[in-house]
């Protein structure tokens, strides 16, 4: 039997050993996203890519080191072509660098060299290169899994704040209220001052309904699932760090959102719950399942090339099919039918509906007349004159907005509606005006036109306390309101 030593000077390991370092290294850093049973499946797939890769190259390379090579090389541009993208994107936004066409060109002219480069050496210095490499993803493995190992035992979980309170049923208005969440609609302050966006019309017709709108309104995380996670348990978010924010930390905020305080608070009140969103909440499972909310292998495999391929590439290429294409936009027609079904329907109990619309945030399916975009021309938010799209889709959610708003004042006249946002509109690569993202929307209205619990710097956090507050009669206490950037752990 050889020993270890003489397998990693002369077995050609490491085109395998790079797929097996990616998925065990993607778990890692994914730690408590992603299962074990994914991680075994993913494993088998990509060694199995790479046997049928190096046997398909073995066809027509001269001798087995050569063929290694060159499906290592290919593996890697497989596997961390999306970082390198992100990169330099990162590096040159909206230039010539940063273009799909150009880093794929680049990305084969260093194969082709690395090869060629690789040929040219003499077969001791072949012999090192394949030991420096075998070894090197040995200990690679070896350290990710050590490292999964200790978190395993040390789990850190990010919670929403607890908070017990008495309710004065005598005090309650016991409306029905409908929450209707725009997803990265920004502020009409924000979208004046930052974007050059009038929305005063938006504001007029709102105040002519008698809407309170919070104009320095402020979005306490500029990220869905830890605003949404805060905002339906009407407390900050404990556990996390701000400035190394984990995988795992994503799946707790979504835990925290099916479990929802405020939801149970409503319930417990005697209220009925209506989810209208692809989150699952409280009892009431996600009606529909949403693009951007990754899951299983998806988590470590998103910025592959062939992942980012079946989901984006296809689009641009214009291959995806039509239904694929507006999934998104269904789902936010779907979302809104039910919630007038809901104004519409007789009550016999008070009701809490929870809508989350996909809107104005991308994909950008509506032009500057209002219009919808042919599949062809859909906007994903990647490229040039994204700020103009956006600005588009703002002015279509606009439309839905008051749609929505009639509908319900039409047909509930028990009604206390919420519109709200999640974070205001995040520019990519944008470094300097980081307050942008947390300028959000914010407009309540109440039956009784009385407004004195709000007040016009209200954050996320508090705007549900306010509305507990009013509607159930419980007694909650406003908290500071503040703001957190996040920032993924590297």
């Amino acid at each position: 039997m050889p020993a270890p030593q003489a397998i990693l000077k002369q077995w050609k390991l490491f085109p395998f050993l790079l797929p097996l370092f990616f998925v065990i290294h993607g778990w890692q850093h994914y730690f408590g996203l992603v299962g074990v049973k994914d991680v075994l499946q993913l494993s088998v797939i990509y060694l199995a890519v790479a046997a049928v890769l190096y046997r398909v190259i073995r066809l027509f390379a001269k001798d087995r080191m050569s063929a290694a090579v060159l499906c290592f090389l290919i593996l890697l541009l497989q596997l961390y072509w999306g970082d390198t993208l992100g990169l330099a994107k990162a590096q040159f936004p909206d230039g010539f660098f940063s273009k799909i066409p150009v880093v794929f060109a680049i990305w084969t002219i260093a194969i082709i060299a690395g090869y060629f480069l690789f040929k040219k050496l003499g077969d001791k210095t072949q012999q090192q290169f394949v030991f420096y490499l075998n070894l090197l993803f040995v200990i690679y493995l070896l350290v990710d899994i050590s490292v999964i190992t200790g978190k395993s035992f040390n789990h850190r979980k990010v919670v929403a704040g607890q908070e017990s309170t008495s309710a004065n049923t005598t005090a309650a208005t016991h409306w029905n209220v409908y929450f209707i969440l725009f997803d990265e609609y920004a502020g009409s302050k924000s979208l004046r001052e930052d974007y050059g966006f009038d929305n005063a019309a938006t504001d007029s017709f709102l105040r002519a309904h008698n809407f309170s709108i919070q104009e320095h309104s402020r979005s306490n995380y500029p990220q869905t699932f830890f605003s949404m996670a805060s905002i339906l348990n009407a407390n900050y978010l404990t556990g996390v760090n701000p400035k190394a924010v984990r995988p795992a930390d994503y799946k707790q905020a979504i835990k925290n959102i099916k479990e929802s305080s405020v939801v149970k608070t409503f319930v417990q009140q005697d209220y009925l719950f209506n989810n209208c969103s692809y989150f699952d909440v409280g009892n009431m499972p996600a009606l529909s399942q949403n693009e951007f909310l990754l899951s299983g292998t998806e988590i470590i495999t998103a910025n592959t090339l062939y992942d980012l391929f079946v989901k984006d590439y296809l689009q641009m290429l214009h291959l995806k099919s039509d239904e694929a294409v507006y999934r998104t936009n269904t789902y936010n027609n779907k979302m809104m039918d039910r919630v007038m079904e809901q104004a519409k329907e007789p009550k016999q109990k008070p009701v809490f509906v929870y809508c989350h619309l996909t809107m104005p945030h991308p994909p950008f399916y509506y032009g500057p007349n209002g219009n919808l975009y042919t599949p062809d021309s859909v906007e994903y938010g990647f490229f040039h004159n994204r700020t103009q799209h956006y600005l588009y889709n703002v002015a279509h959610a606009n439309l839905k907005m008051k749609m929505l708003v009639d509908s319900i004042l039409h047909y509930d006249h028990n009604a206390a509606i919420l519109l709200l946002s999640d974070h205001g509109y995040r520019v990519p690569y944008d470094t300097v005006n980081l307050a942008a993202k947390f300028r959000n929307l914010n407009a309540v209205y109440f039956p009784d036109k009385n407004y004195q619990s709000l007040y016009d710097s209200i954050s996320n956090v508090n705007v549900l306390r306010v509305i507990m507050n009013k509607v159930l009669g419980t007694n909650y206490q406003m908290l500071p309101d503040s703001t957190s950037e996040l920032n993924d752990v590297k």
